[in-house]
């Protein structure tokens, strides 16, 4: 007899494969890279006498990558909603039950308002408390600055609604080393050492400006040169690291499914287990056509 969360079990089962295949891809794409993942373009700029290093052209990951987190992100949002599914099949005693999802809220005023609700409305007082136990308002100690069920929602949503979100290189550690003396200039250390955006934990992306060096001019046409190294990781546009987000994803969704277990062992439930659960998919009539052809041999007399 099949448990009510092992489908939600097998949903998180296959998100942990899709990591292990993005981390696989990922250690591939750094490892032995001879080319470095950016380069830069590097100007004079006459309007406030600054040497400006500007990204020129950045090594992208591969599309698939993105389609790896669109089915990561859409098995542990489903196992999130099959295990409130098999909730409220509980607490209706059976029946038919529709409309069902885990809700994501943003503060308890979000969770307690009615689009919300309408998600947990077949469930018991008690397994909804339950369910607003998990909420990500509560707090967060994992890595990422964002609760990964935030991150989770919005992945899902705009990888099923809307757009593909691509993985995109964010530095770890982004260096600029330049000389203090260049052609016809030197650094201008009264007006400081040059800022530019900082590239930690951000998206590189072509045009963004990386150092903005203060010269003193003495002579015609100055010029330097600024190297700049990046050490890589992969993330999303707002700076999320994917690698970080799927471990602690990963590990909240299983985790809710660990809360909610003893639900199950109660005797309603384990009285429950052996009846269907009610889908699109039932049985009744065959759609299709089948043609038997009986043949007989007859020994020869």
């Amino acid at each position: 007899m099949a448990h009510p969360l092992d489908g939600a079990k097998a949903k998180i089962a296959r998100a942990r494969q899709h990591f292990t295949s993005y981390k696989n891809a990922e250690k591939r794409f750094f490892t032995g890279r001879k080319l470095p993942l950016v380069s830069t373009r590097q100007e004079f700029d006459p309007d406030d006498e600054s040497w400006v290093v500007r990204i020129d052209q950045v090594v992208l990951p591969p599309l698939r990558w993105a389609t790896i987190l669109g089915d990561f992100t859409n098995n542990l949002r489903g196992a999130l909603d099959n295990m409130v599914y098999e909730i409220a099949f509980i607490d209706q005693r059976g029946q038919s039950v529709s409309g069902t999802a885990f809700p994501i809220a943003t503060d308890e005023a979000d969770f307690d308002g009615k689009n919300l609700q309408a998600r947990i409305k077949a469930l018991s007082k008690p397994h909804r408390a339950v369910i607003k136990g998990l909420q990500p308002y509560h707090g967060w100690n994992g890595q990422g600055d964002r609760h990964p069920l935030y991150v989770l929602a919005d992945l899902s949503n705009d990888d099923k609604h809307r757009v593909v979100q691509p993985a995109l290189i964010a530095p770890t550690e982004f260096k600029r080393q330049f000389p203090h003396h260049g052609t016809n200039c030197r650094v201008d250390r009264k007006r400081g050492l040059g800022g530019g955006t900082s590239m930690v934990g951000r998206p590189l992306e072509p045009d963004t400006e990386v150092a903005r060096i203060p010269l003193v001019v003495t002579g015609p046409e100055p010029q330097m040169e600024v190297k700049c190294e990046a050490s890589g990781a992969v993330g999303l546009r707002d700076g999320t690291f994917l690698t970080s987000f799927m471990e602690d994803a990963i590990r909240y969704v299983a985790d809710a499914v660990k809360t909610v277990a003893p639900i199950f062992d109660e005797p309603a439930a384990v009285a429950l287990q052996s009846v269907p659960r009610h889908s699109r998919f039932q049985p009744g009539p065959s759609r299709h056509t089948v043609n038997v052809t009986a043949t007989m041999t007859i020994p020869a007399g």
